[in-house]
């Protein structure tokens, strides 16, 4: 859209069969209807740029990217979550759990239909909207739902949002339980999953007095607690959908033969983050696009409050 009013010819080729990305999966979540806005409101502006062609259910390849003639090239490709447990907590994938098994699912695979058991176990590592919300839409469905978090308890950046205070009469009027403060440790496949946790304070809270390079500073506890669940949800990672922008990279001695001055990533493709600051880089983006790397912020332009002078950067003293 700004690329458009800046006075570029631009081409959105997305891959599915209408724009929205993932935010058409989180207006699907109960009470996430208005997030819709955000395609809404980018569809309308779209149709009022006569230089901006929309073409939906295009899949480009690499070739199909050297090839499409284009001076510039943006790559909004998203991102995933992780299929096996992945996150910042561990920092490894966790063992046991593969998402192309029957008995786990992540967030994507939830919307697009897979069969959820009736005893749910939500792995939430993300502390935003979305593993809540599939717990509740979990237990409007009728299922029996656990949420297992490092953090304290489920959710905590809504209580930036103020909506921390109601979302926790919900999780208890919904008799949706709570692990707060721990995490997996593996899980065991079978007739149901045993889901091994920890608690993430079990090391004690004394360091040792005698340290030993590549041992912990504390004692290590054992306990663990199991909850046996049909299926585990995994809202615990997301990758980057980066494979076109590396195998792209690969092959940047065809950029010049073709045509292209500079292939970029905005928003979830470089970094996953939150949907605000997708939005916010695609337009930072779009307003430095003459600079020499698009990618990289531009520096502030700040102001000299000087009383009775020019403020505006660059002017004289």
């Amino acid at each position: 859209r700004v690329l458009g009013m800046r006075g570029y010819d631009v081409h959105l080729c997305e891959s599915e069969n209408e724009i929205g990305g993932h935010v058409r999966d989180l207006m699907r979540y109960p009470g996430m209807a208005e997030w819709g806005r955000i395609t809404s409101y980018g569809k309308g502006q779209l149709d009022k740029l006569n230089n901006v062609v929309v073409h939906t259910s295009t899949l480009l390849d690499t070739d199909d990217v050297l090839n499409y003639g284009a001076d510039k090239v943006v790559l909004c490709t998203g991102s995933r979550w992780a299929v096996d447990g992945f996150s910042h907590v561990s920092m490894a994938p966790v063992p046991g759990i593969d998402a192309s098994a029957s008995q786990f699912a992540t967030p994507e695979q939830v919307m697009e239909g897979k069969d959820i058991g009736d005893r749910v176990v939500i792995l939430d590592a993300d502390g935003y909207f979305t593993g809540v919300s599939l717990a509740e839409m979990m237990a409007d469905q009728g299922k029996q739902v656990s949420i297992v978090t490092q953090f304290g308890a489920a959710a905590p950046l809504m209580d930036y949002t103020l909506e921390a205070p109601n979302l926790h009469r919900m999780l208890n009027e919904k008799n949706i339980a709570q692990y707060g403060g721990y995490w997996v440790e593996e899980c065991e496949p079978g007739n149901v999953v045993k889901v091994k946790l920890f608690g993430l304070s079990r090391d004690g809270s004394k360091r040792t007095t005698e340290p030993k390079v590549g041992e912990p500073v504390r004692r290590m506890g054992s306990e663990i607690e199991i909850v046996e669940a049909d299926t585990v949800i995994l809202v615990t990672a997301r990758h980057s959908n980066d494979g076109l922008y590396k195998s792209l990279r690969e092959r940047q001695e065809s950029w010049h033969k073709e045509g292209i001055e500079g292939i970029y990533q905005a928003g979830d493709c470089y970094a996953p983050r939150l949907t605000g600051d997708v939005i916010f880089e695609g337009h930072r983006i779009a307003r430095g696009f003459e600079s020499a790397n698009p990618q990289r912020p531009l520096p502030y332009l700040r102001e000299r409050m000087v009383w009775g002078r020019d403020n505006l950067p660059g002017a004289p003293s």
